[in-house]
């Protein structure tokens, strides 16, 4: 419902096509038309594709490609995704979206074939039995007196073995998705847990501190996200430009000094060169926010019943 694109960055105009469902056109697709004749006057311009590629700098960028075949004098150009590269944007999407595995049909159990009852055999004529010839009395065997068990050697007991420190795992948001209104849950990572890059009415975060980052998300009821959780995508494509940027978690780390820290993780795993580093909470440290919520927010403790004082 947004109209045309107009002139923006490669990651706005991935945001701009996945936000209601689509997906940038590749190269390919844009130079054979599958966006032609669709609007914003774009037939013969250059728009941002998905297609990868190398600049002259052997820097990564993507292609900027024709939006048709129609103008034969435009060609795709390797750009970088920055400030500077501004074209607009055209989406694509595909006619089955991903196919659900079907469950297999239960396999009928085989009908038992009945087996046949044998028709009886008549009974043989019975012999006369002799007299039985009586048998000597035994001589009784005295028995043996029963030779004592050793005693059992107790078996030691088992060394306990060291528990191994438990890996900290992500603090439950103080609020729900739901009670945050964040939709995207089942959008990328984990279905348990939803992200966003702008979780109050203050807008992006900028570049803080370790503990303005916190405070950024924790005010409005959501939490910092784990360094695990931004590389599986959680809070991908929910804006502020940070899925190609280092932003802070709540995944504790030792720097090289031996000192206590947090890891700056990429925001989205979009950008492969990028990876986590292990930075001290200080002013000199700033990078931005992107905050994590549960599906399900932390269940209250039951407030036990008062106890009925006795009667006097």
């Amino acid at each position: 419902s947004d109209g045309c694109s107009g002139h923006l960055t490669h990651s706005d105009a991935v945001n701009f096509c996945e936000n209601p469902g689509a997906r940038l056109c590749t190269a390919t697709e844009l130079e054979n038309n599958e966006a032609k004749s669709t609007g914003c006057s774009l037939d013969k311009s250059l728009v941002w594709s998905s297609t990868q590629c190398t600049t002259e700098e052997s820097e990564k960028g993507f292609y900027a490609a024709p939006g048709s075949s129609r103008d034969v004098t435009l060609t795709r150009s390797c750009k970088l995704d920055s400030a500077s590269n501004v074209y607009a944007a055209r989406c694509c999407a595909d006619v089955h979206s991903p196919t659900p595995t079907p469950t297999p049909a239960p396999t009928p159990s085989p009908t038992p074939t009945p087996t046949p009852t044998p028709a009886p055999t008549p009974s043989p004529t019975p012999t006369p039995t002799p007299a039985p010839t009586p048998s000597p009395t035994p001589t009784p065997t005295p028995t043996p007196a029963p030779t004592p068990s050793p005693t059992p050697t107790p078996t030691p007991a088992p060394t306990p073995s060291s528990t191994p420190f438990p890996e900290a795992t992500a603090a439950v948001s103080a609020k729900s998705c739901s009670d945050l209104e964040w939709t995207n849950a089942e959008t990328y990572g984990s279905s348990s847990v939803c992200g966003a890059s702008q979780p109050g009415s203050d807008g992006c975060s900028g570049h803080v501190t370790y503990s303005d980052a916190e405070n950024f998300c924790e005010n409005p009821g959501a939490r910092l996200c784990t360094a695990t959780e931004l590389e599986n995508n959680e809070a991908k494509s929910t804006g502020c430009q940070l899925d190609q940027s280092l932003v802070w978690s709540s995944t504790e780390c030792k720097t090289e000094e031996n000192e206590e820290g947090f890891y700056v993780a990429p925001g989205s795993s979009r950008d492969v060169t990028l990876t986590r580093s292990c930075k001290l909470d200080s002013a000199s440290n700033v990078y931005a926010a992107r905050c994590c919520a549960d599906v399900h927010s932390p269940t209250p403790t039951p407030t036990p019943a008062p106890t009925p004082s006795p009667t006097p």
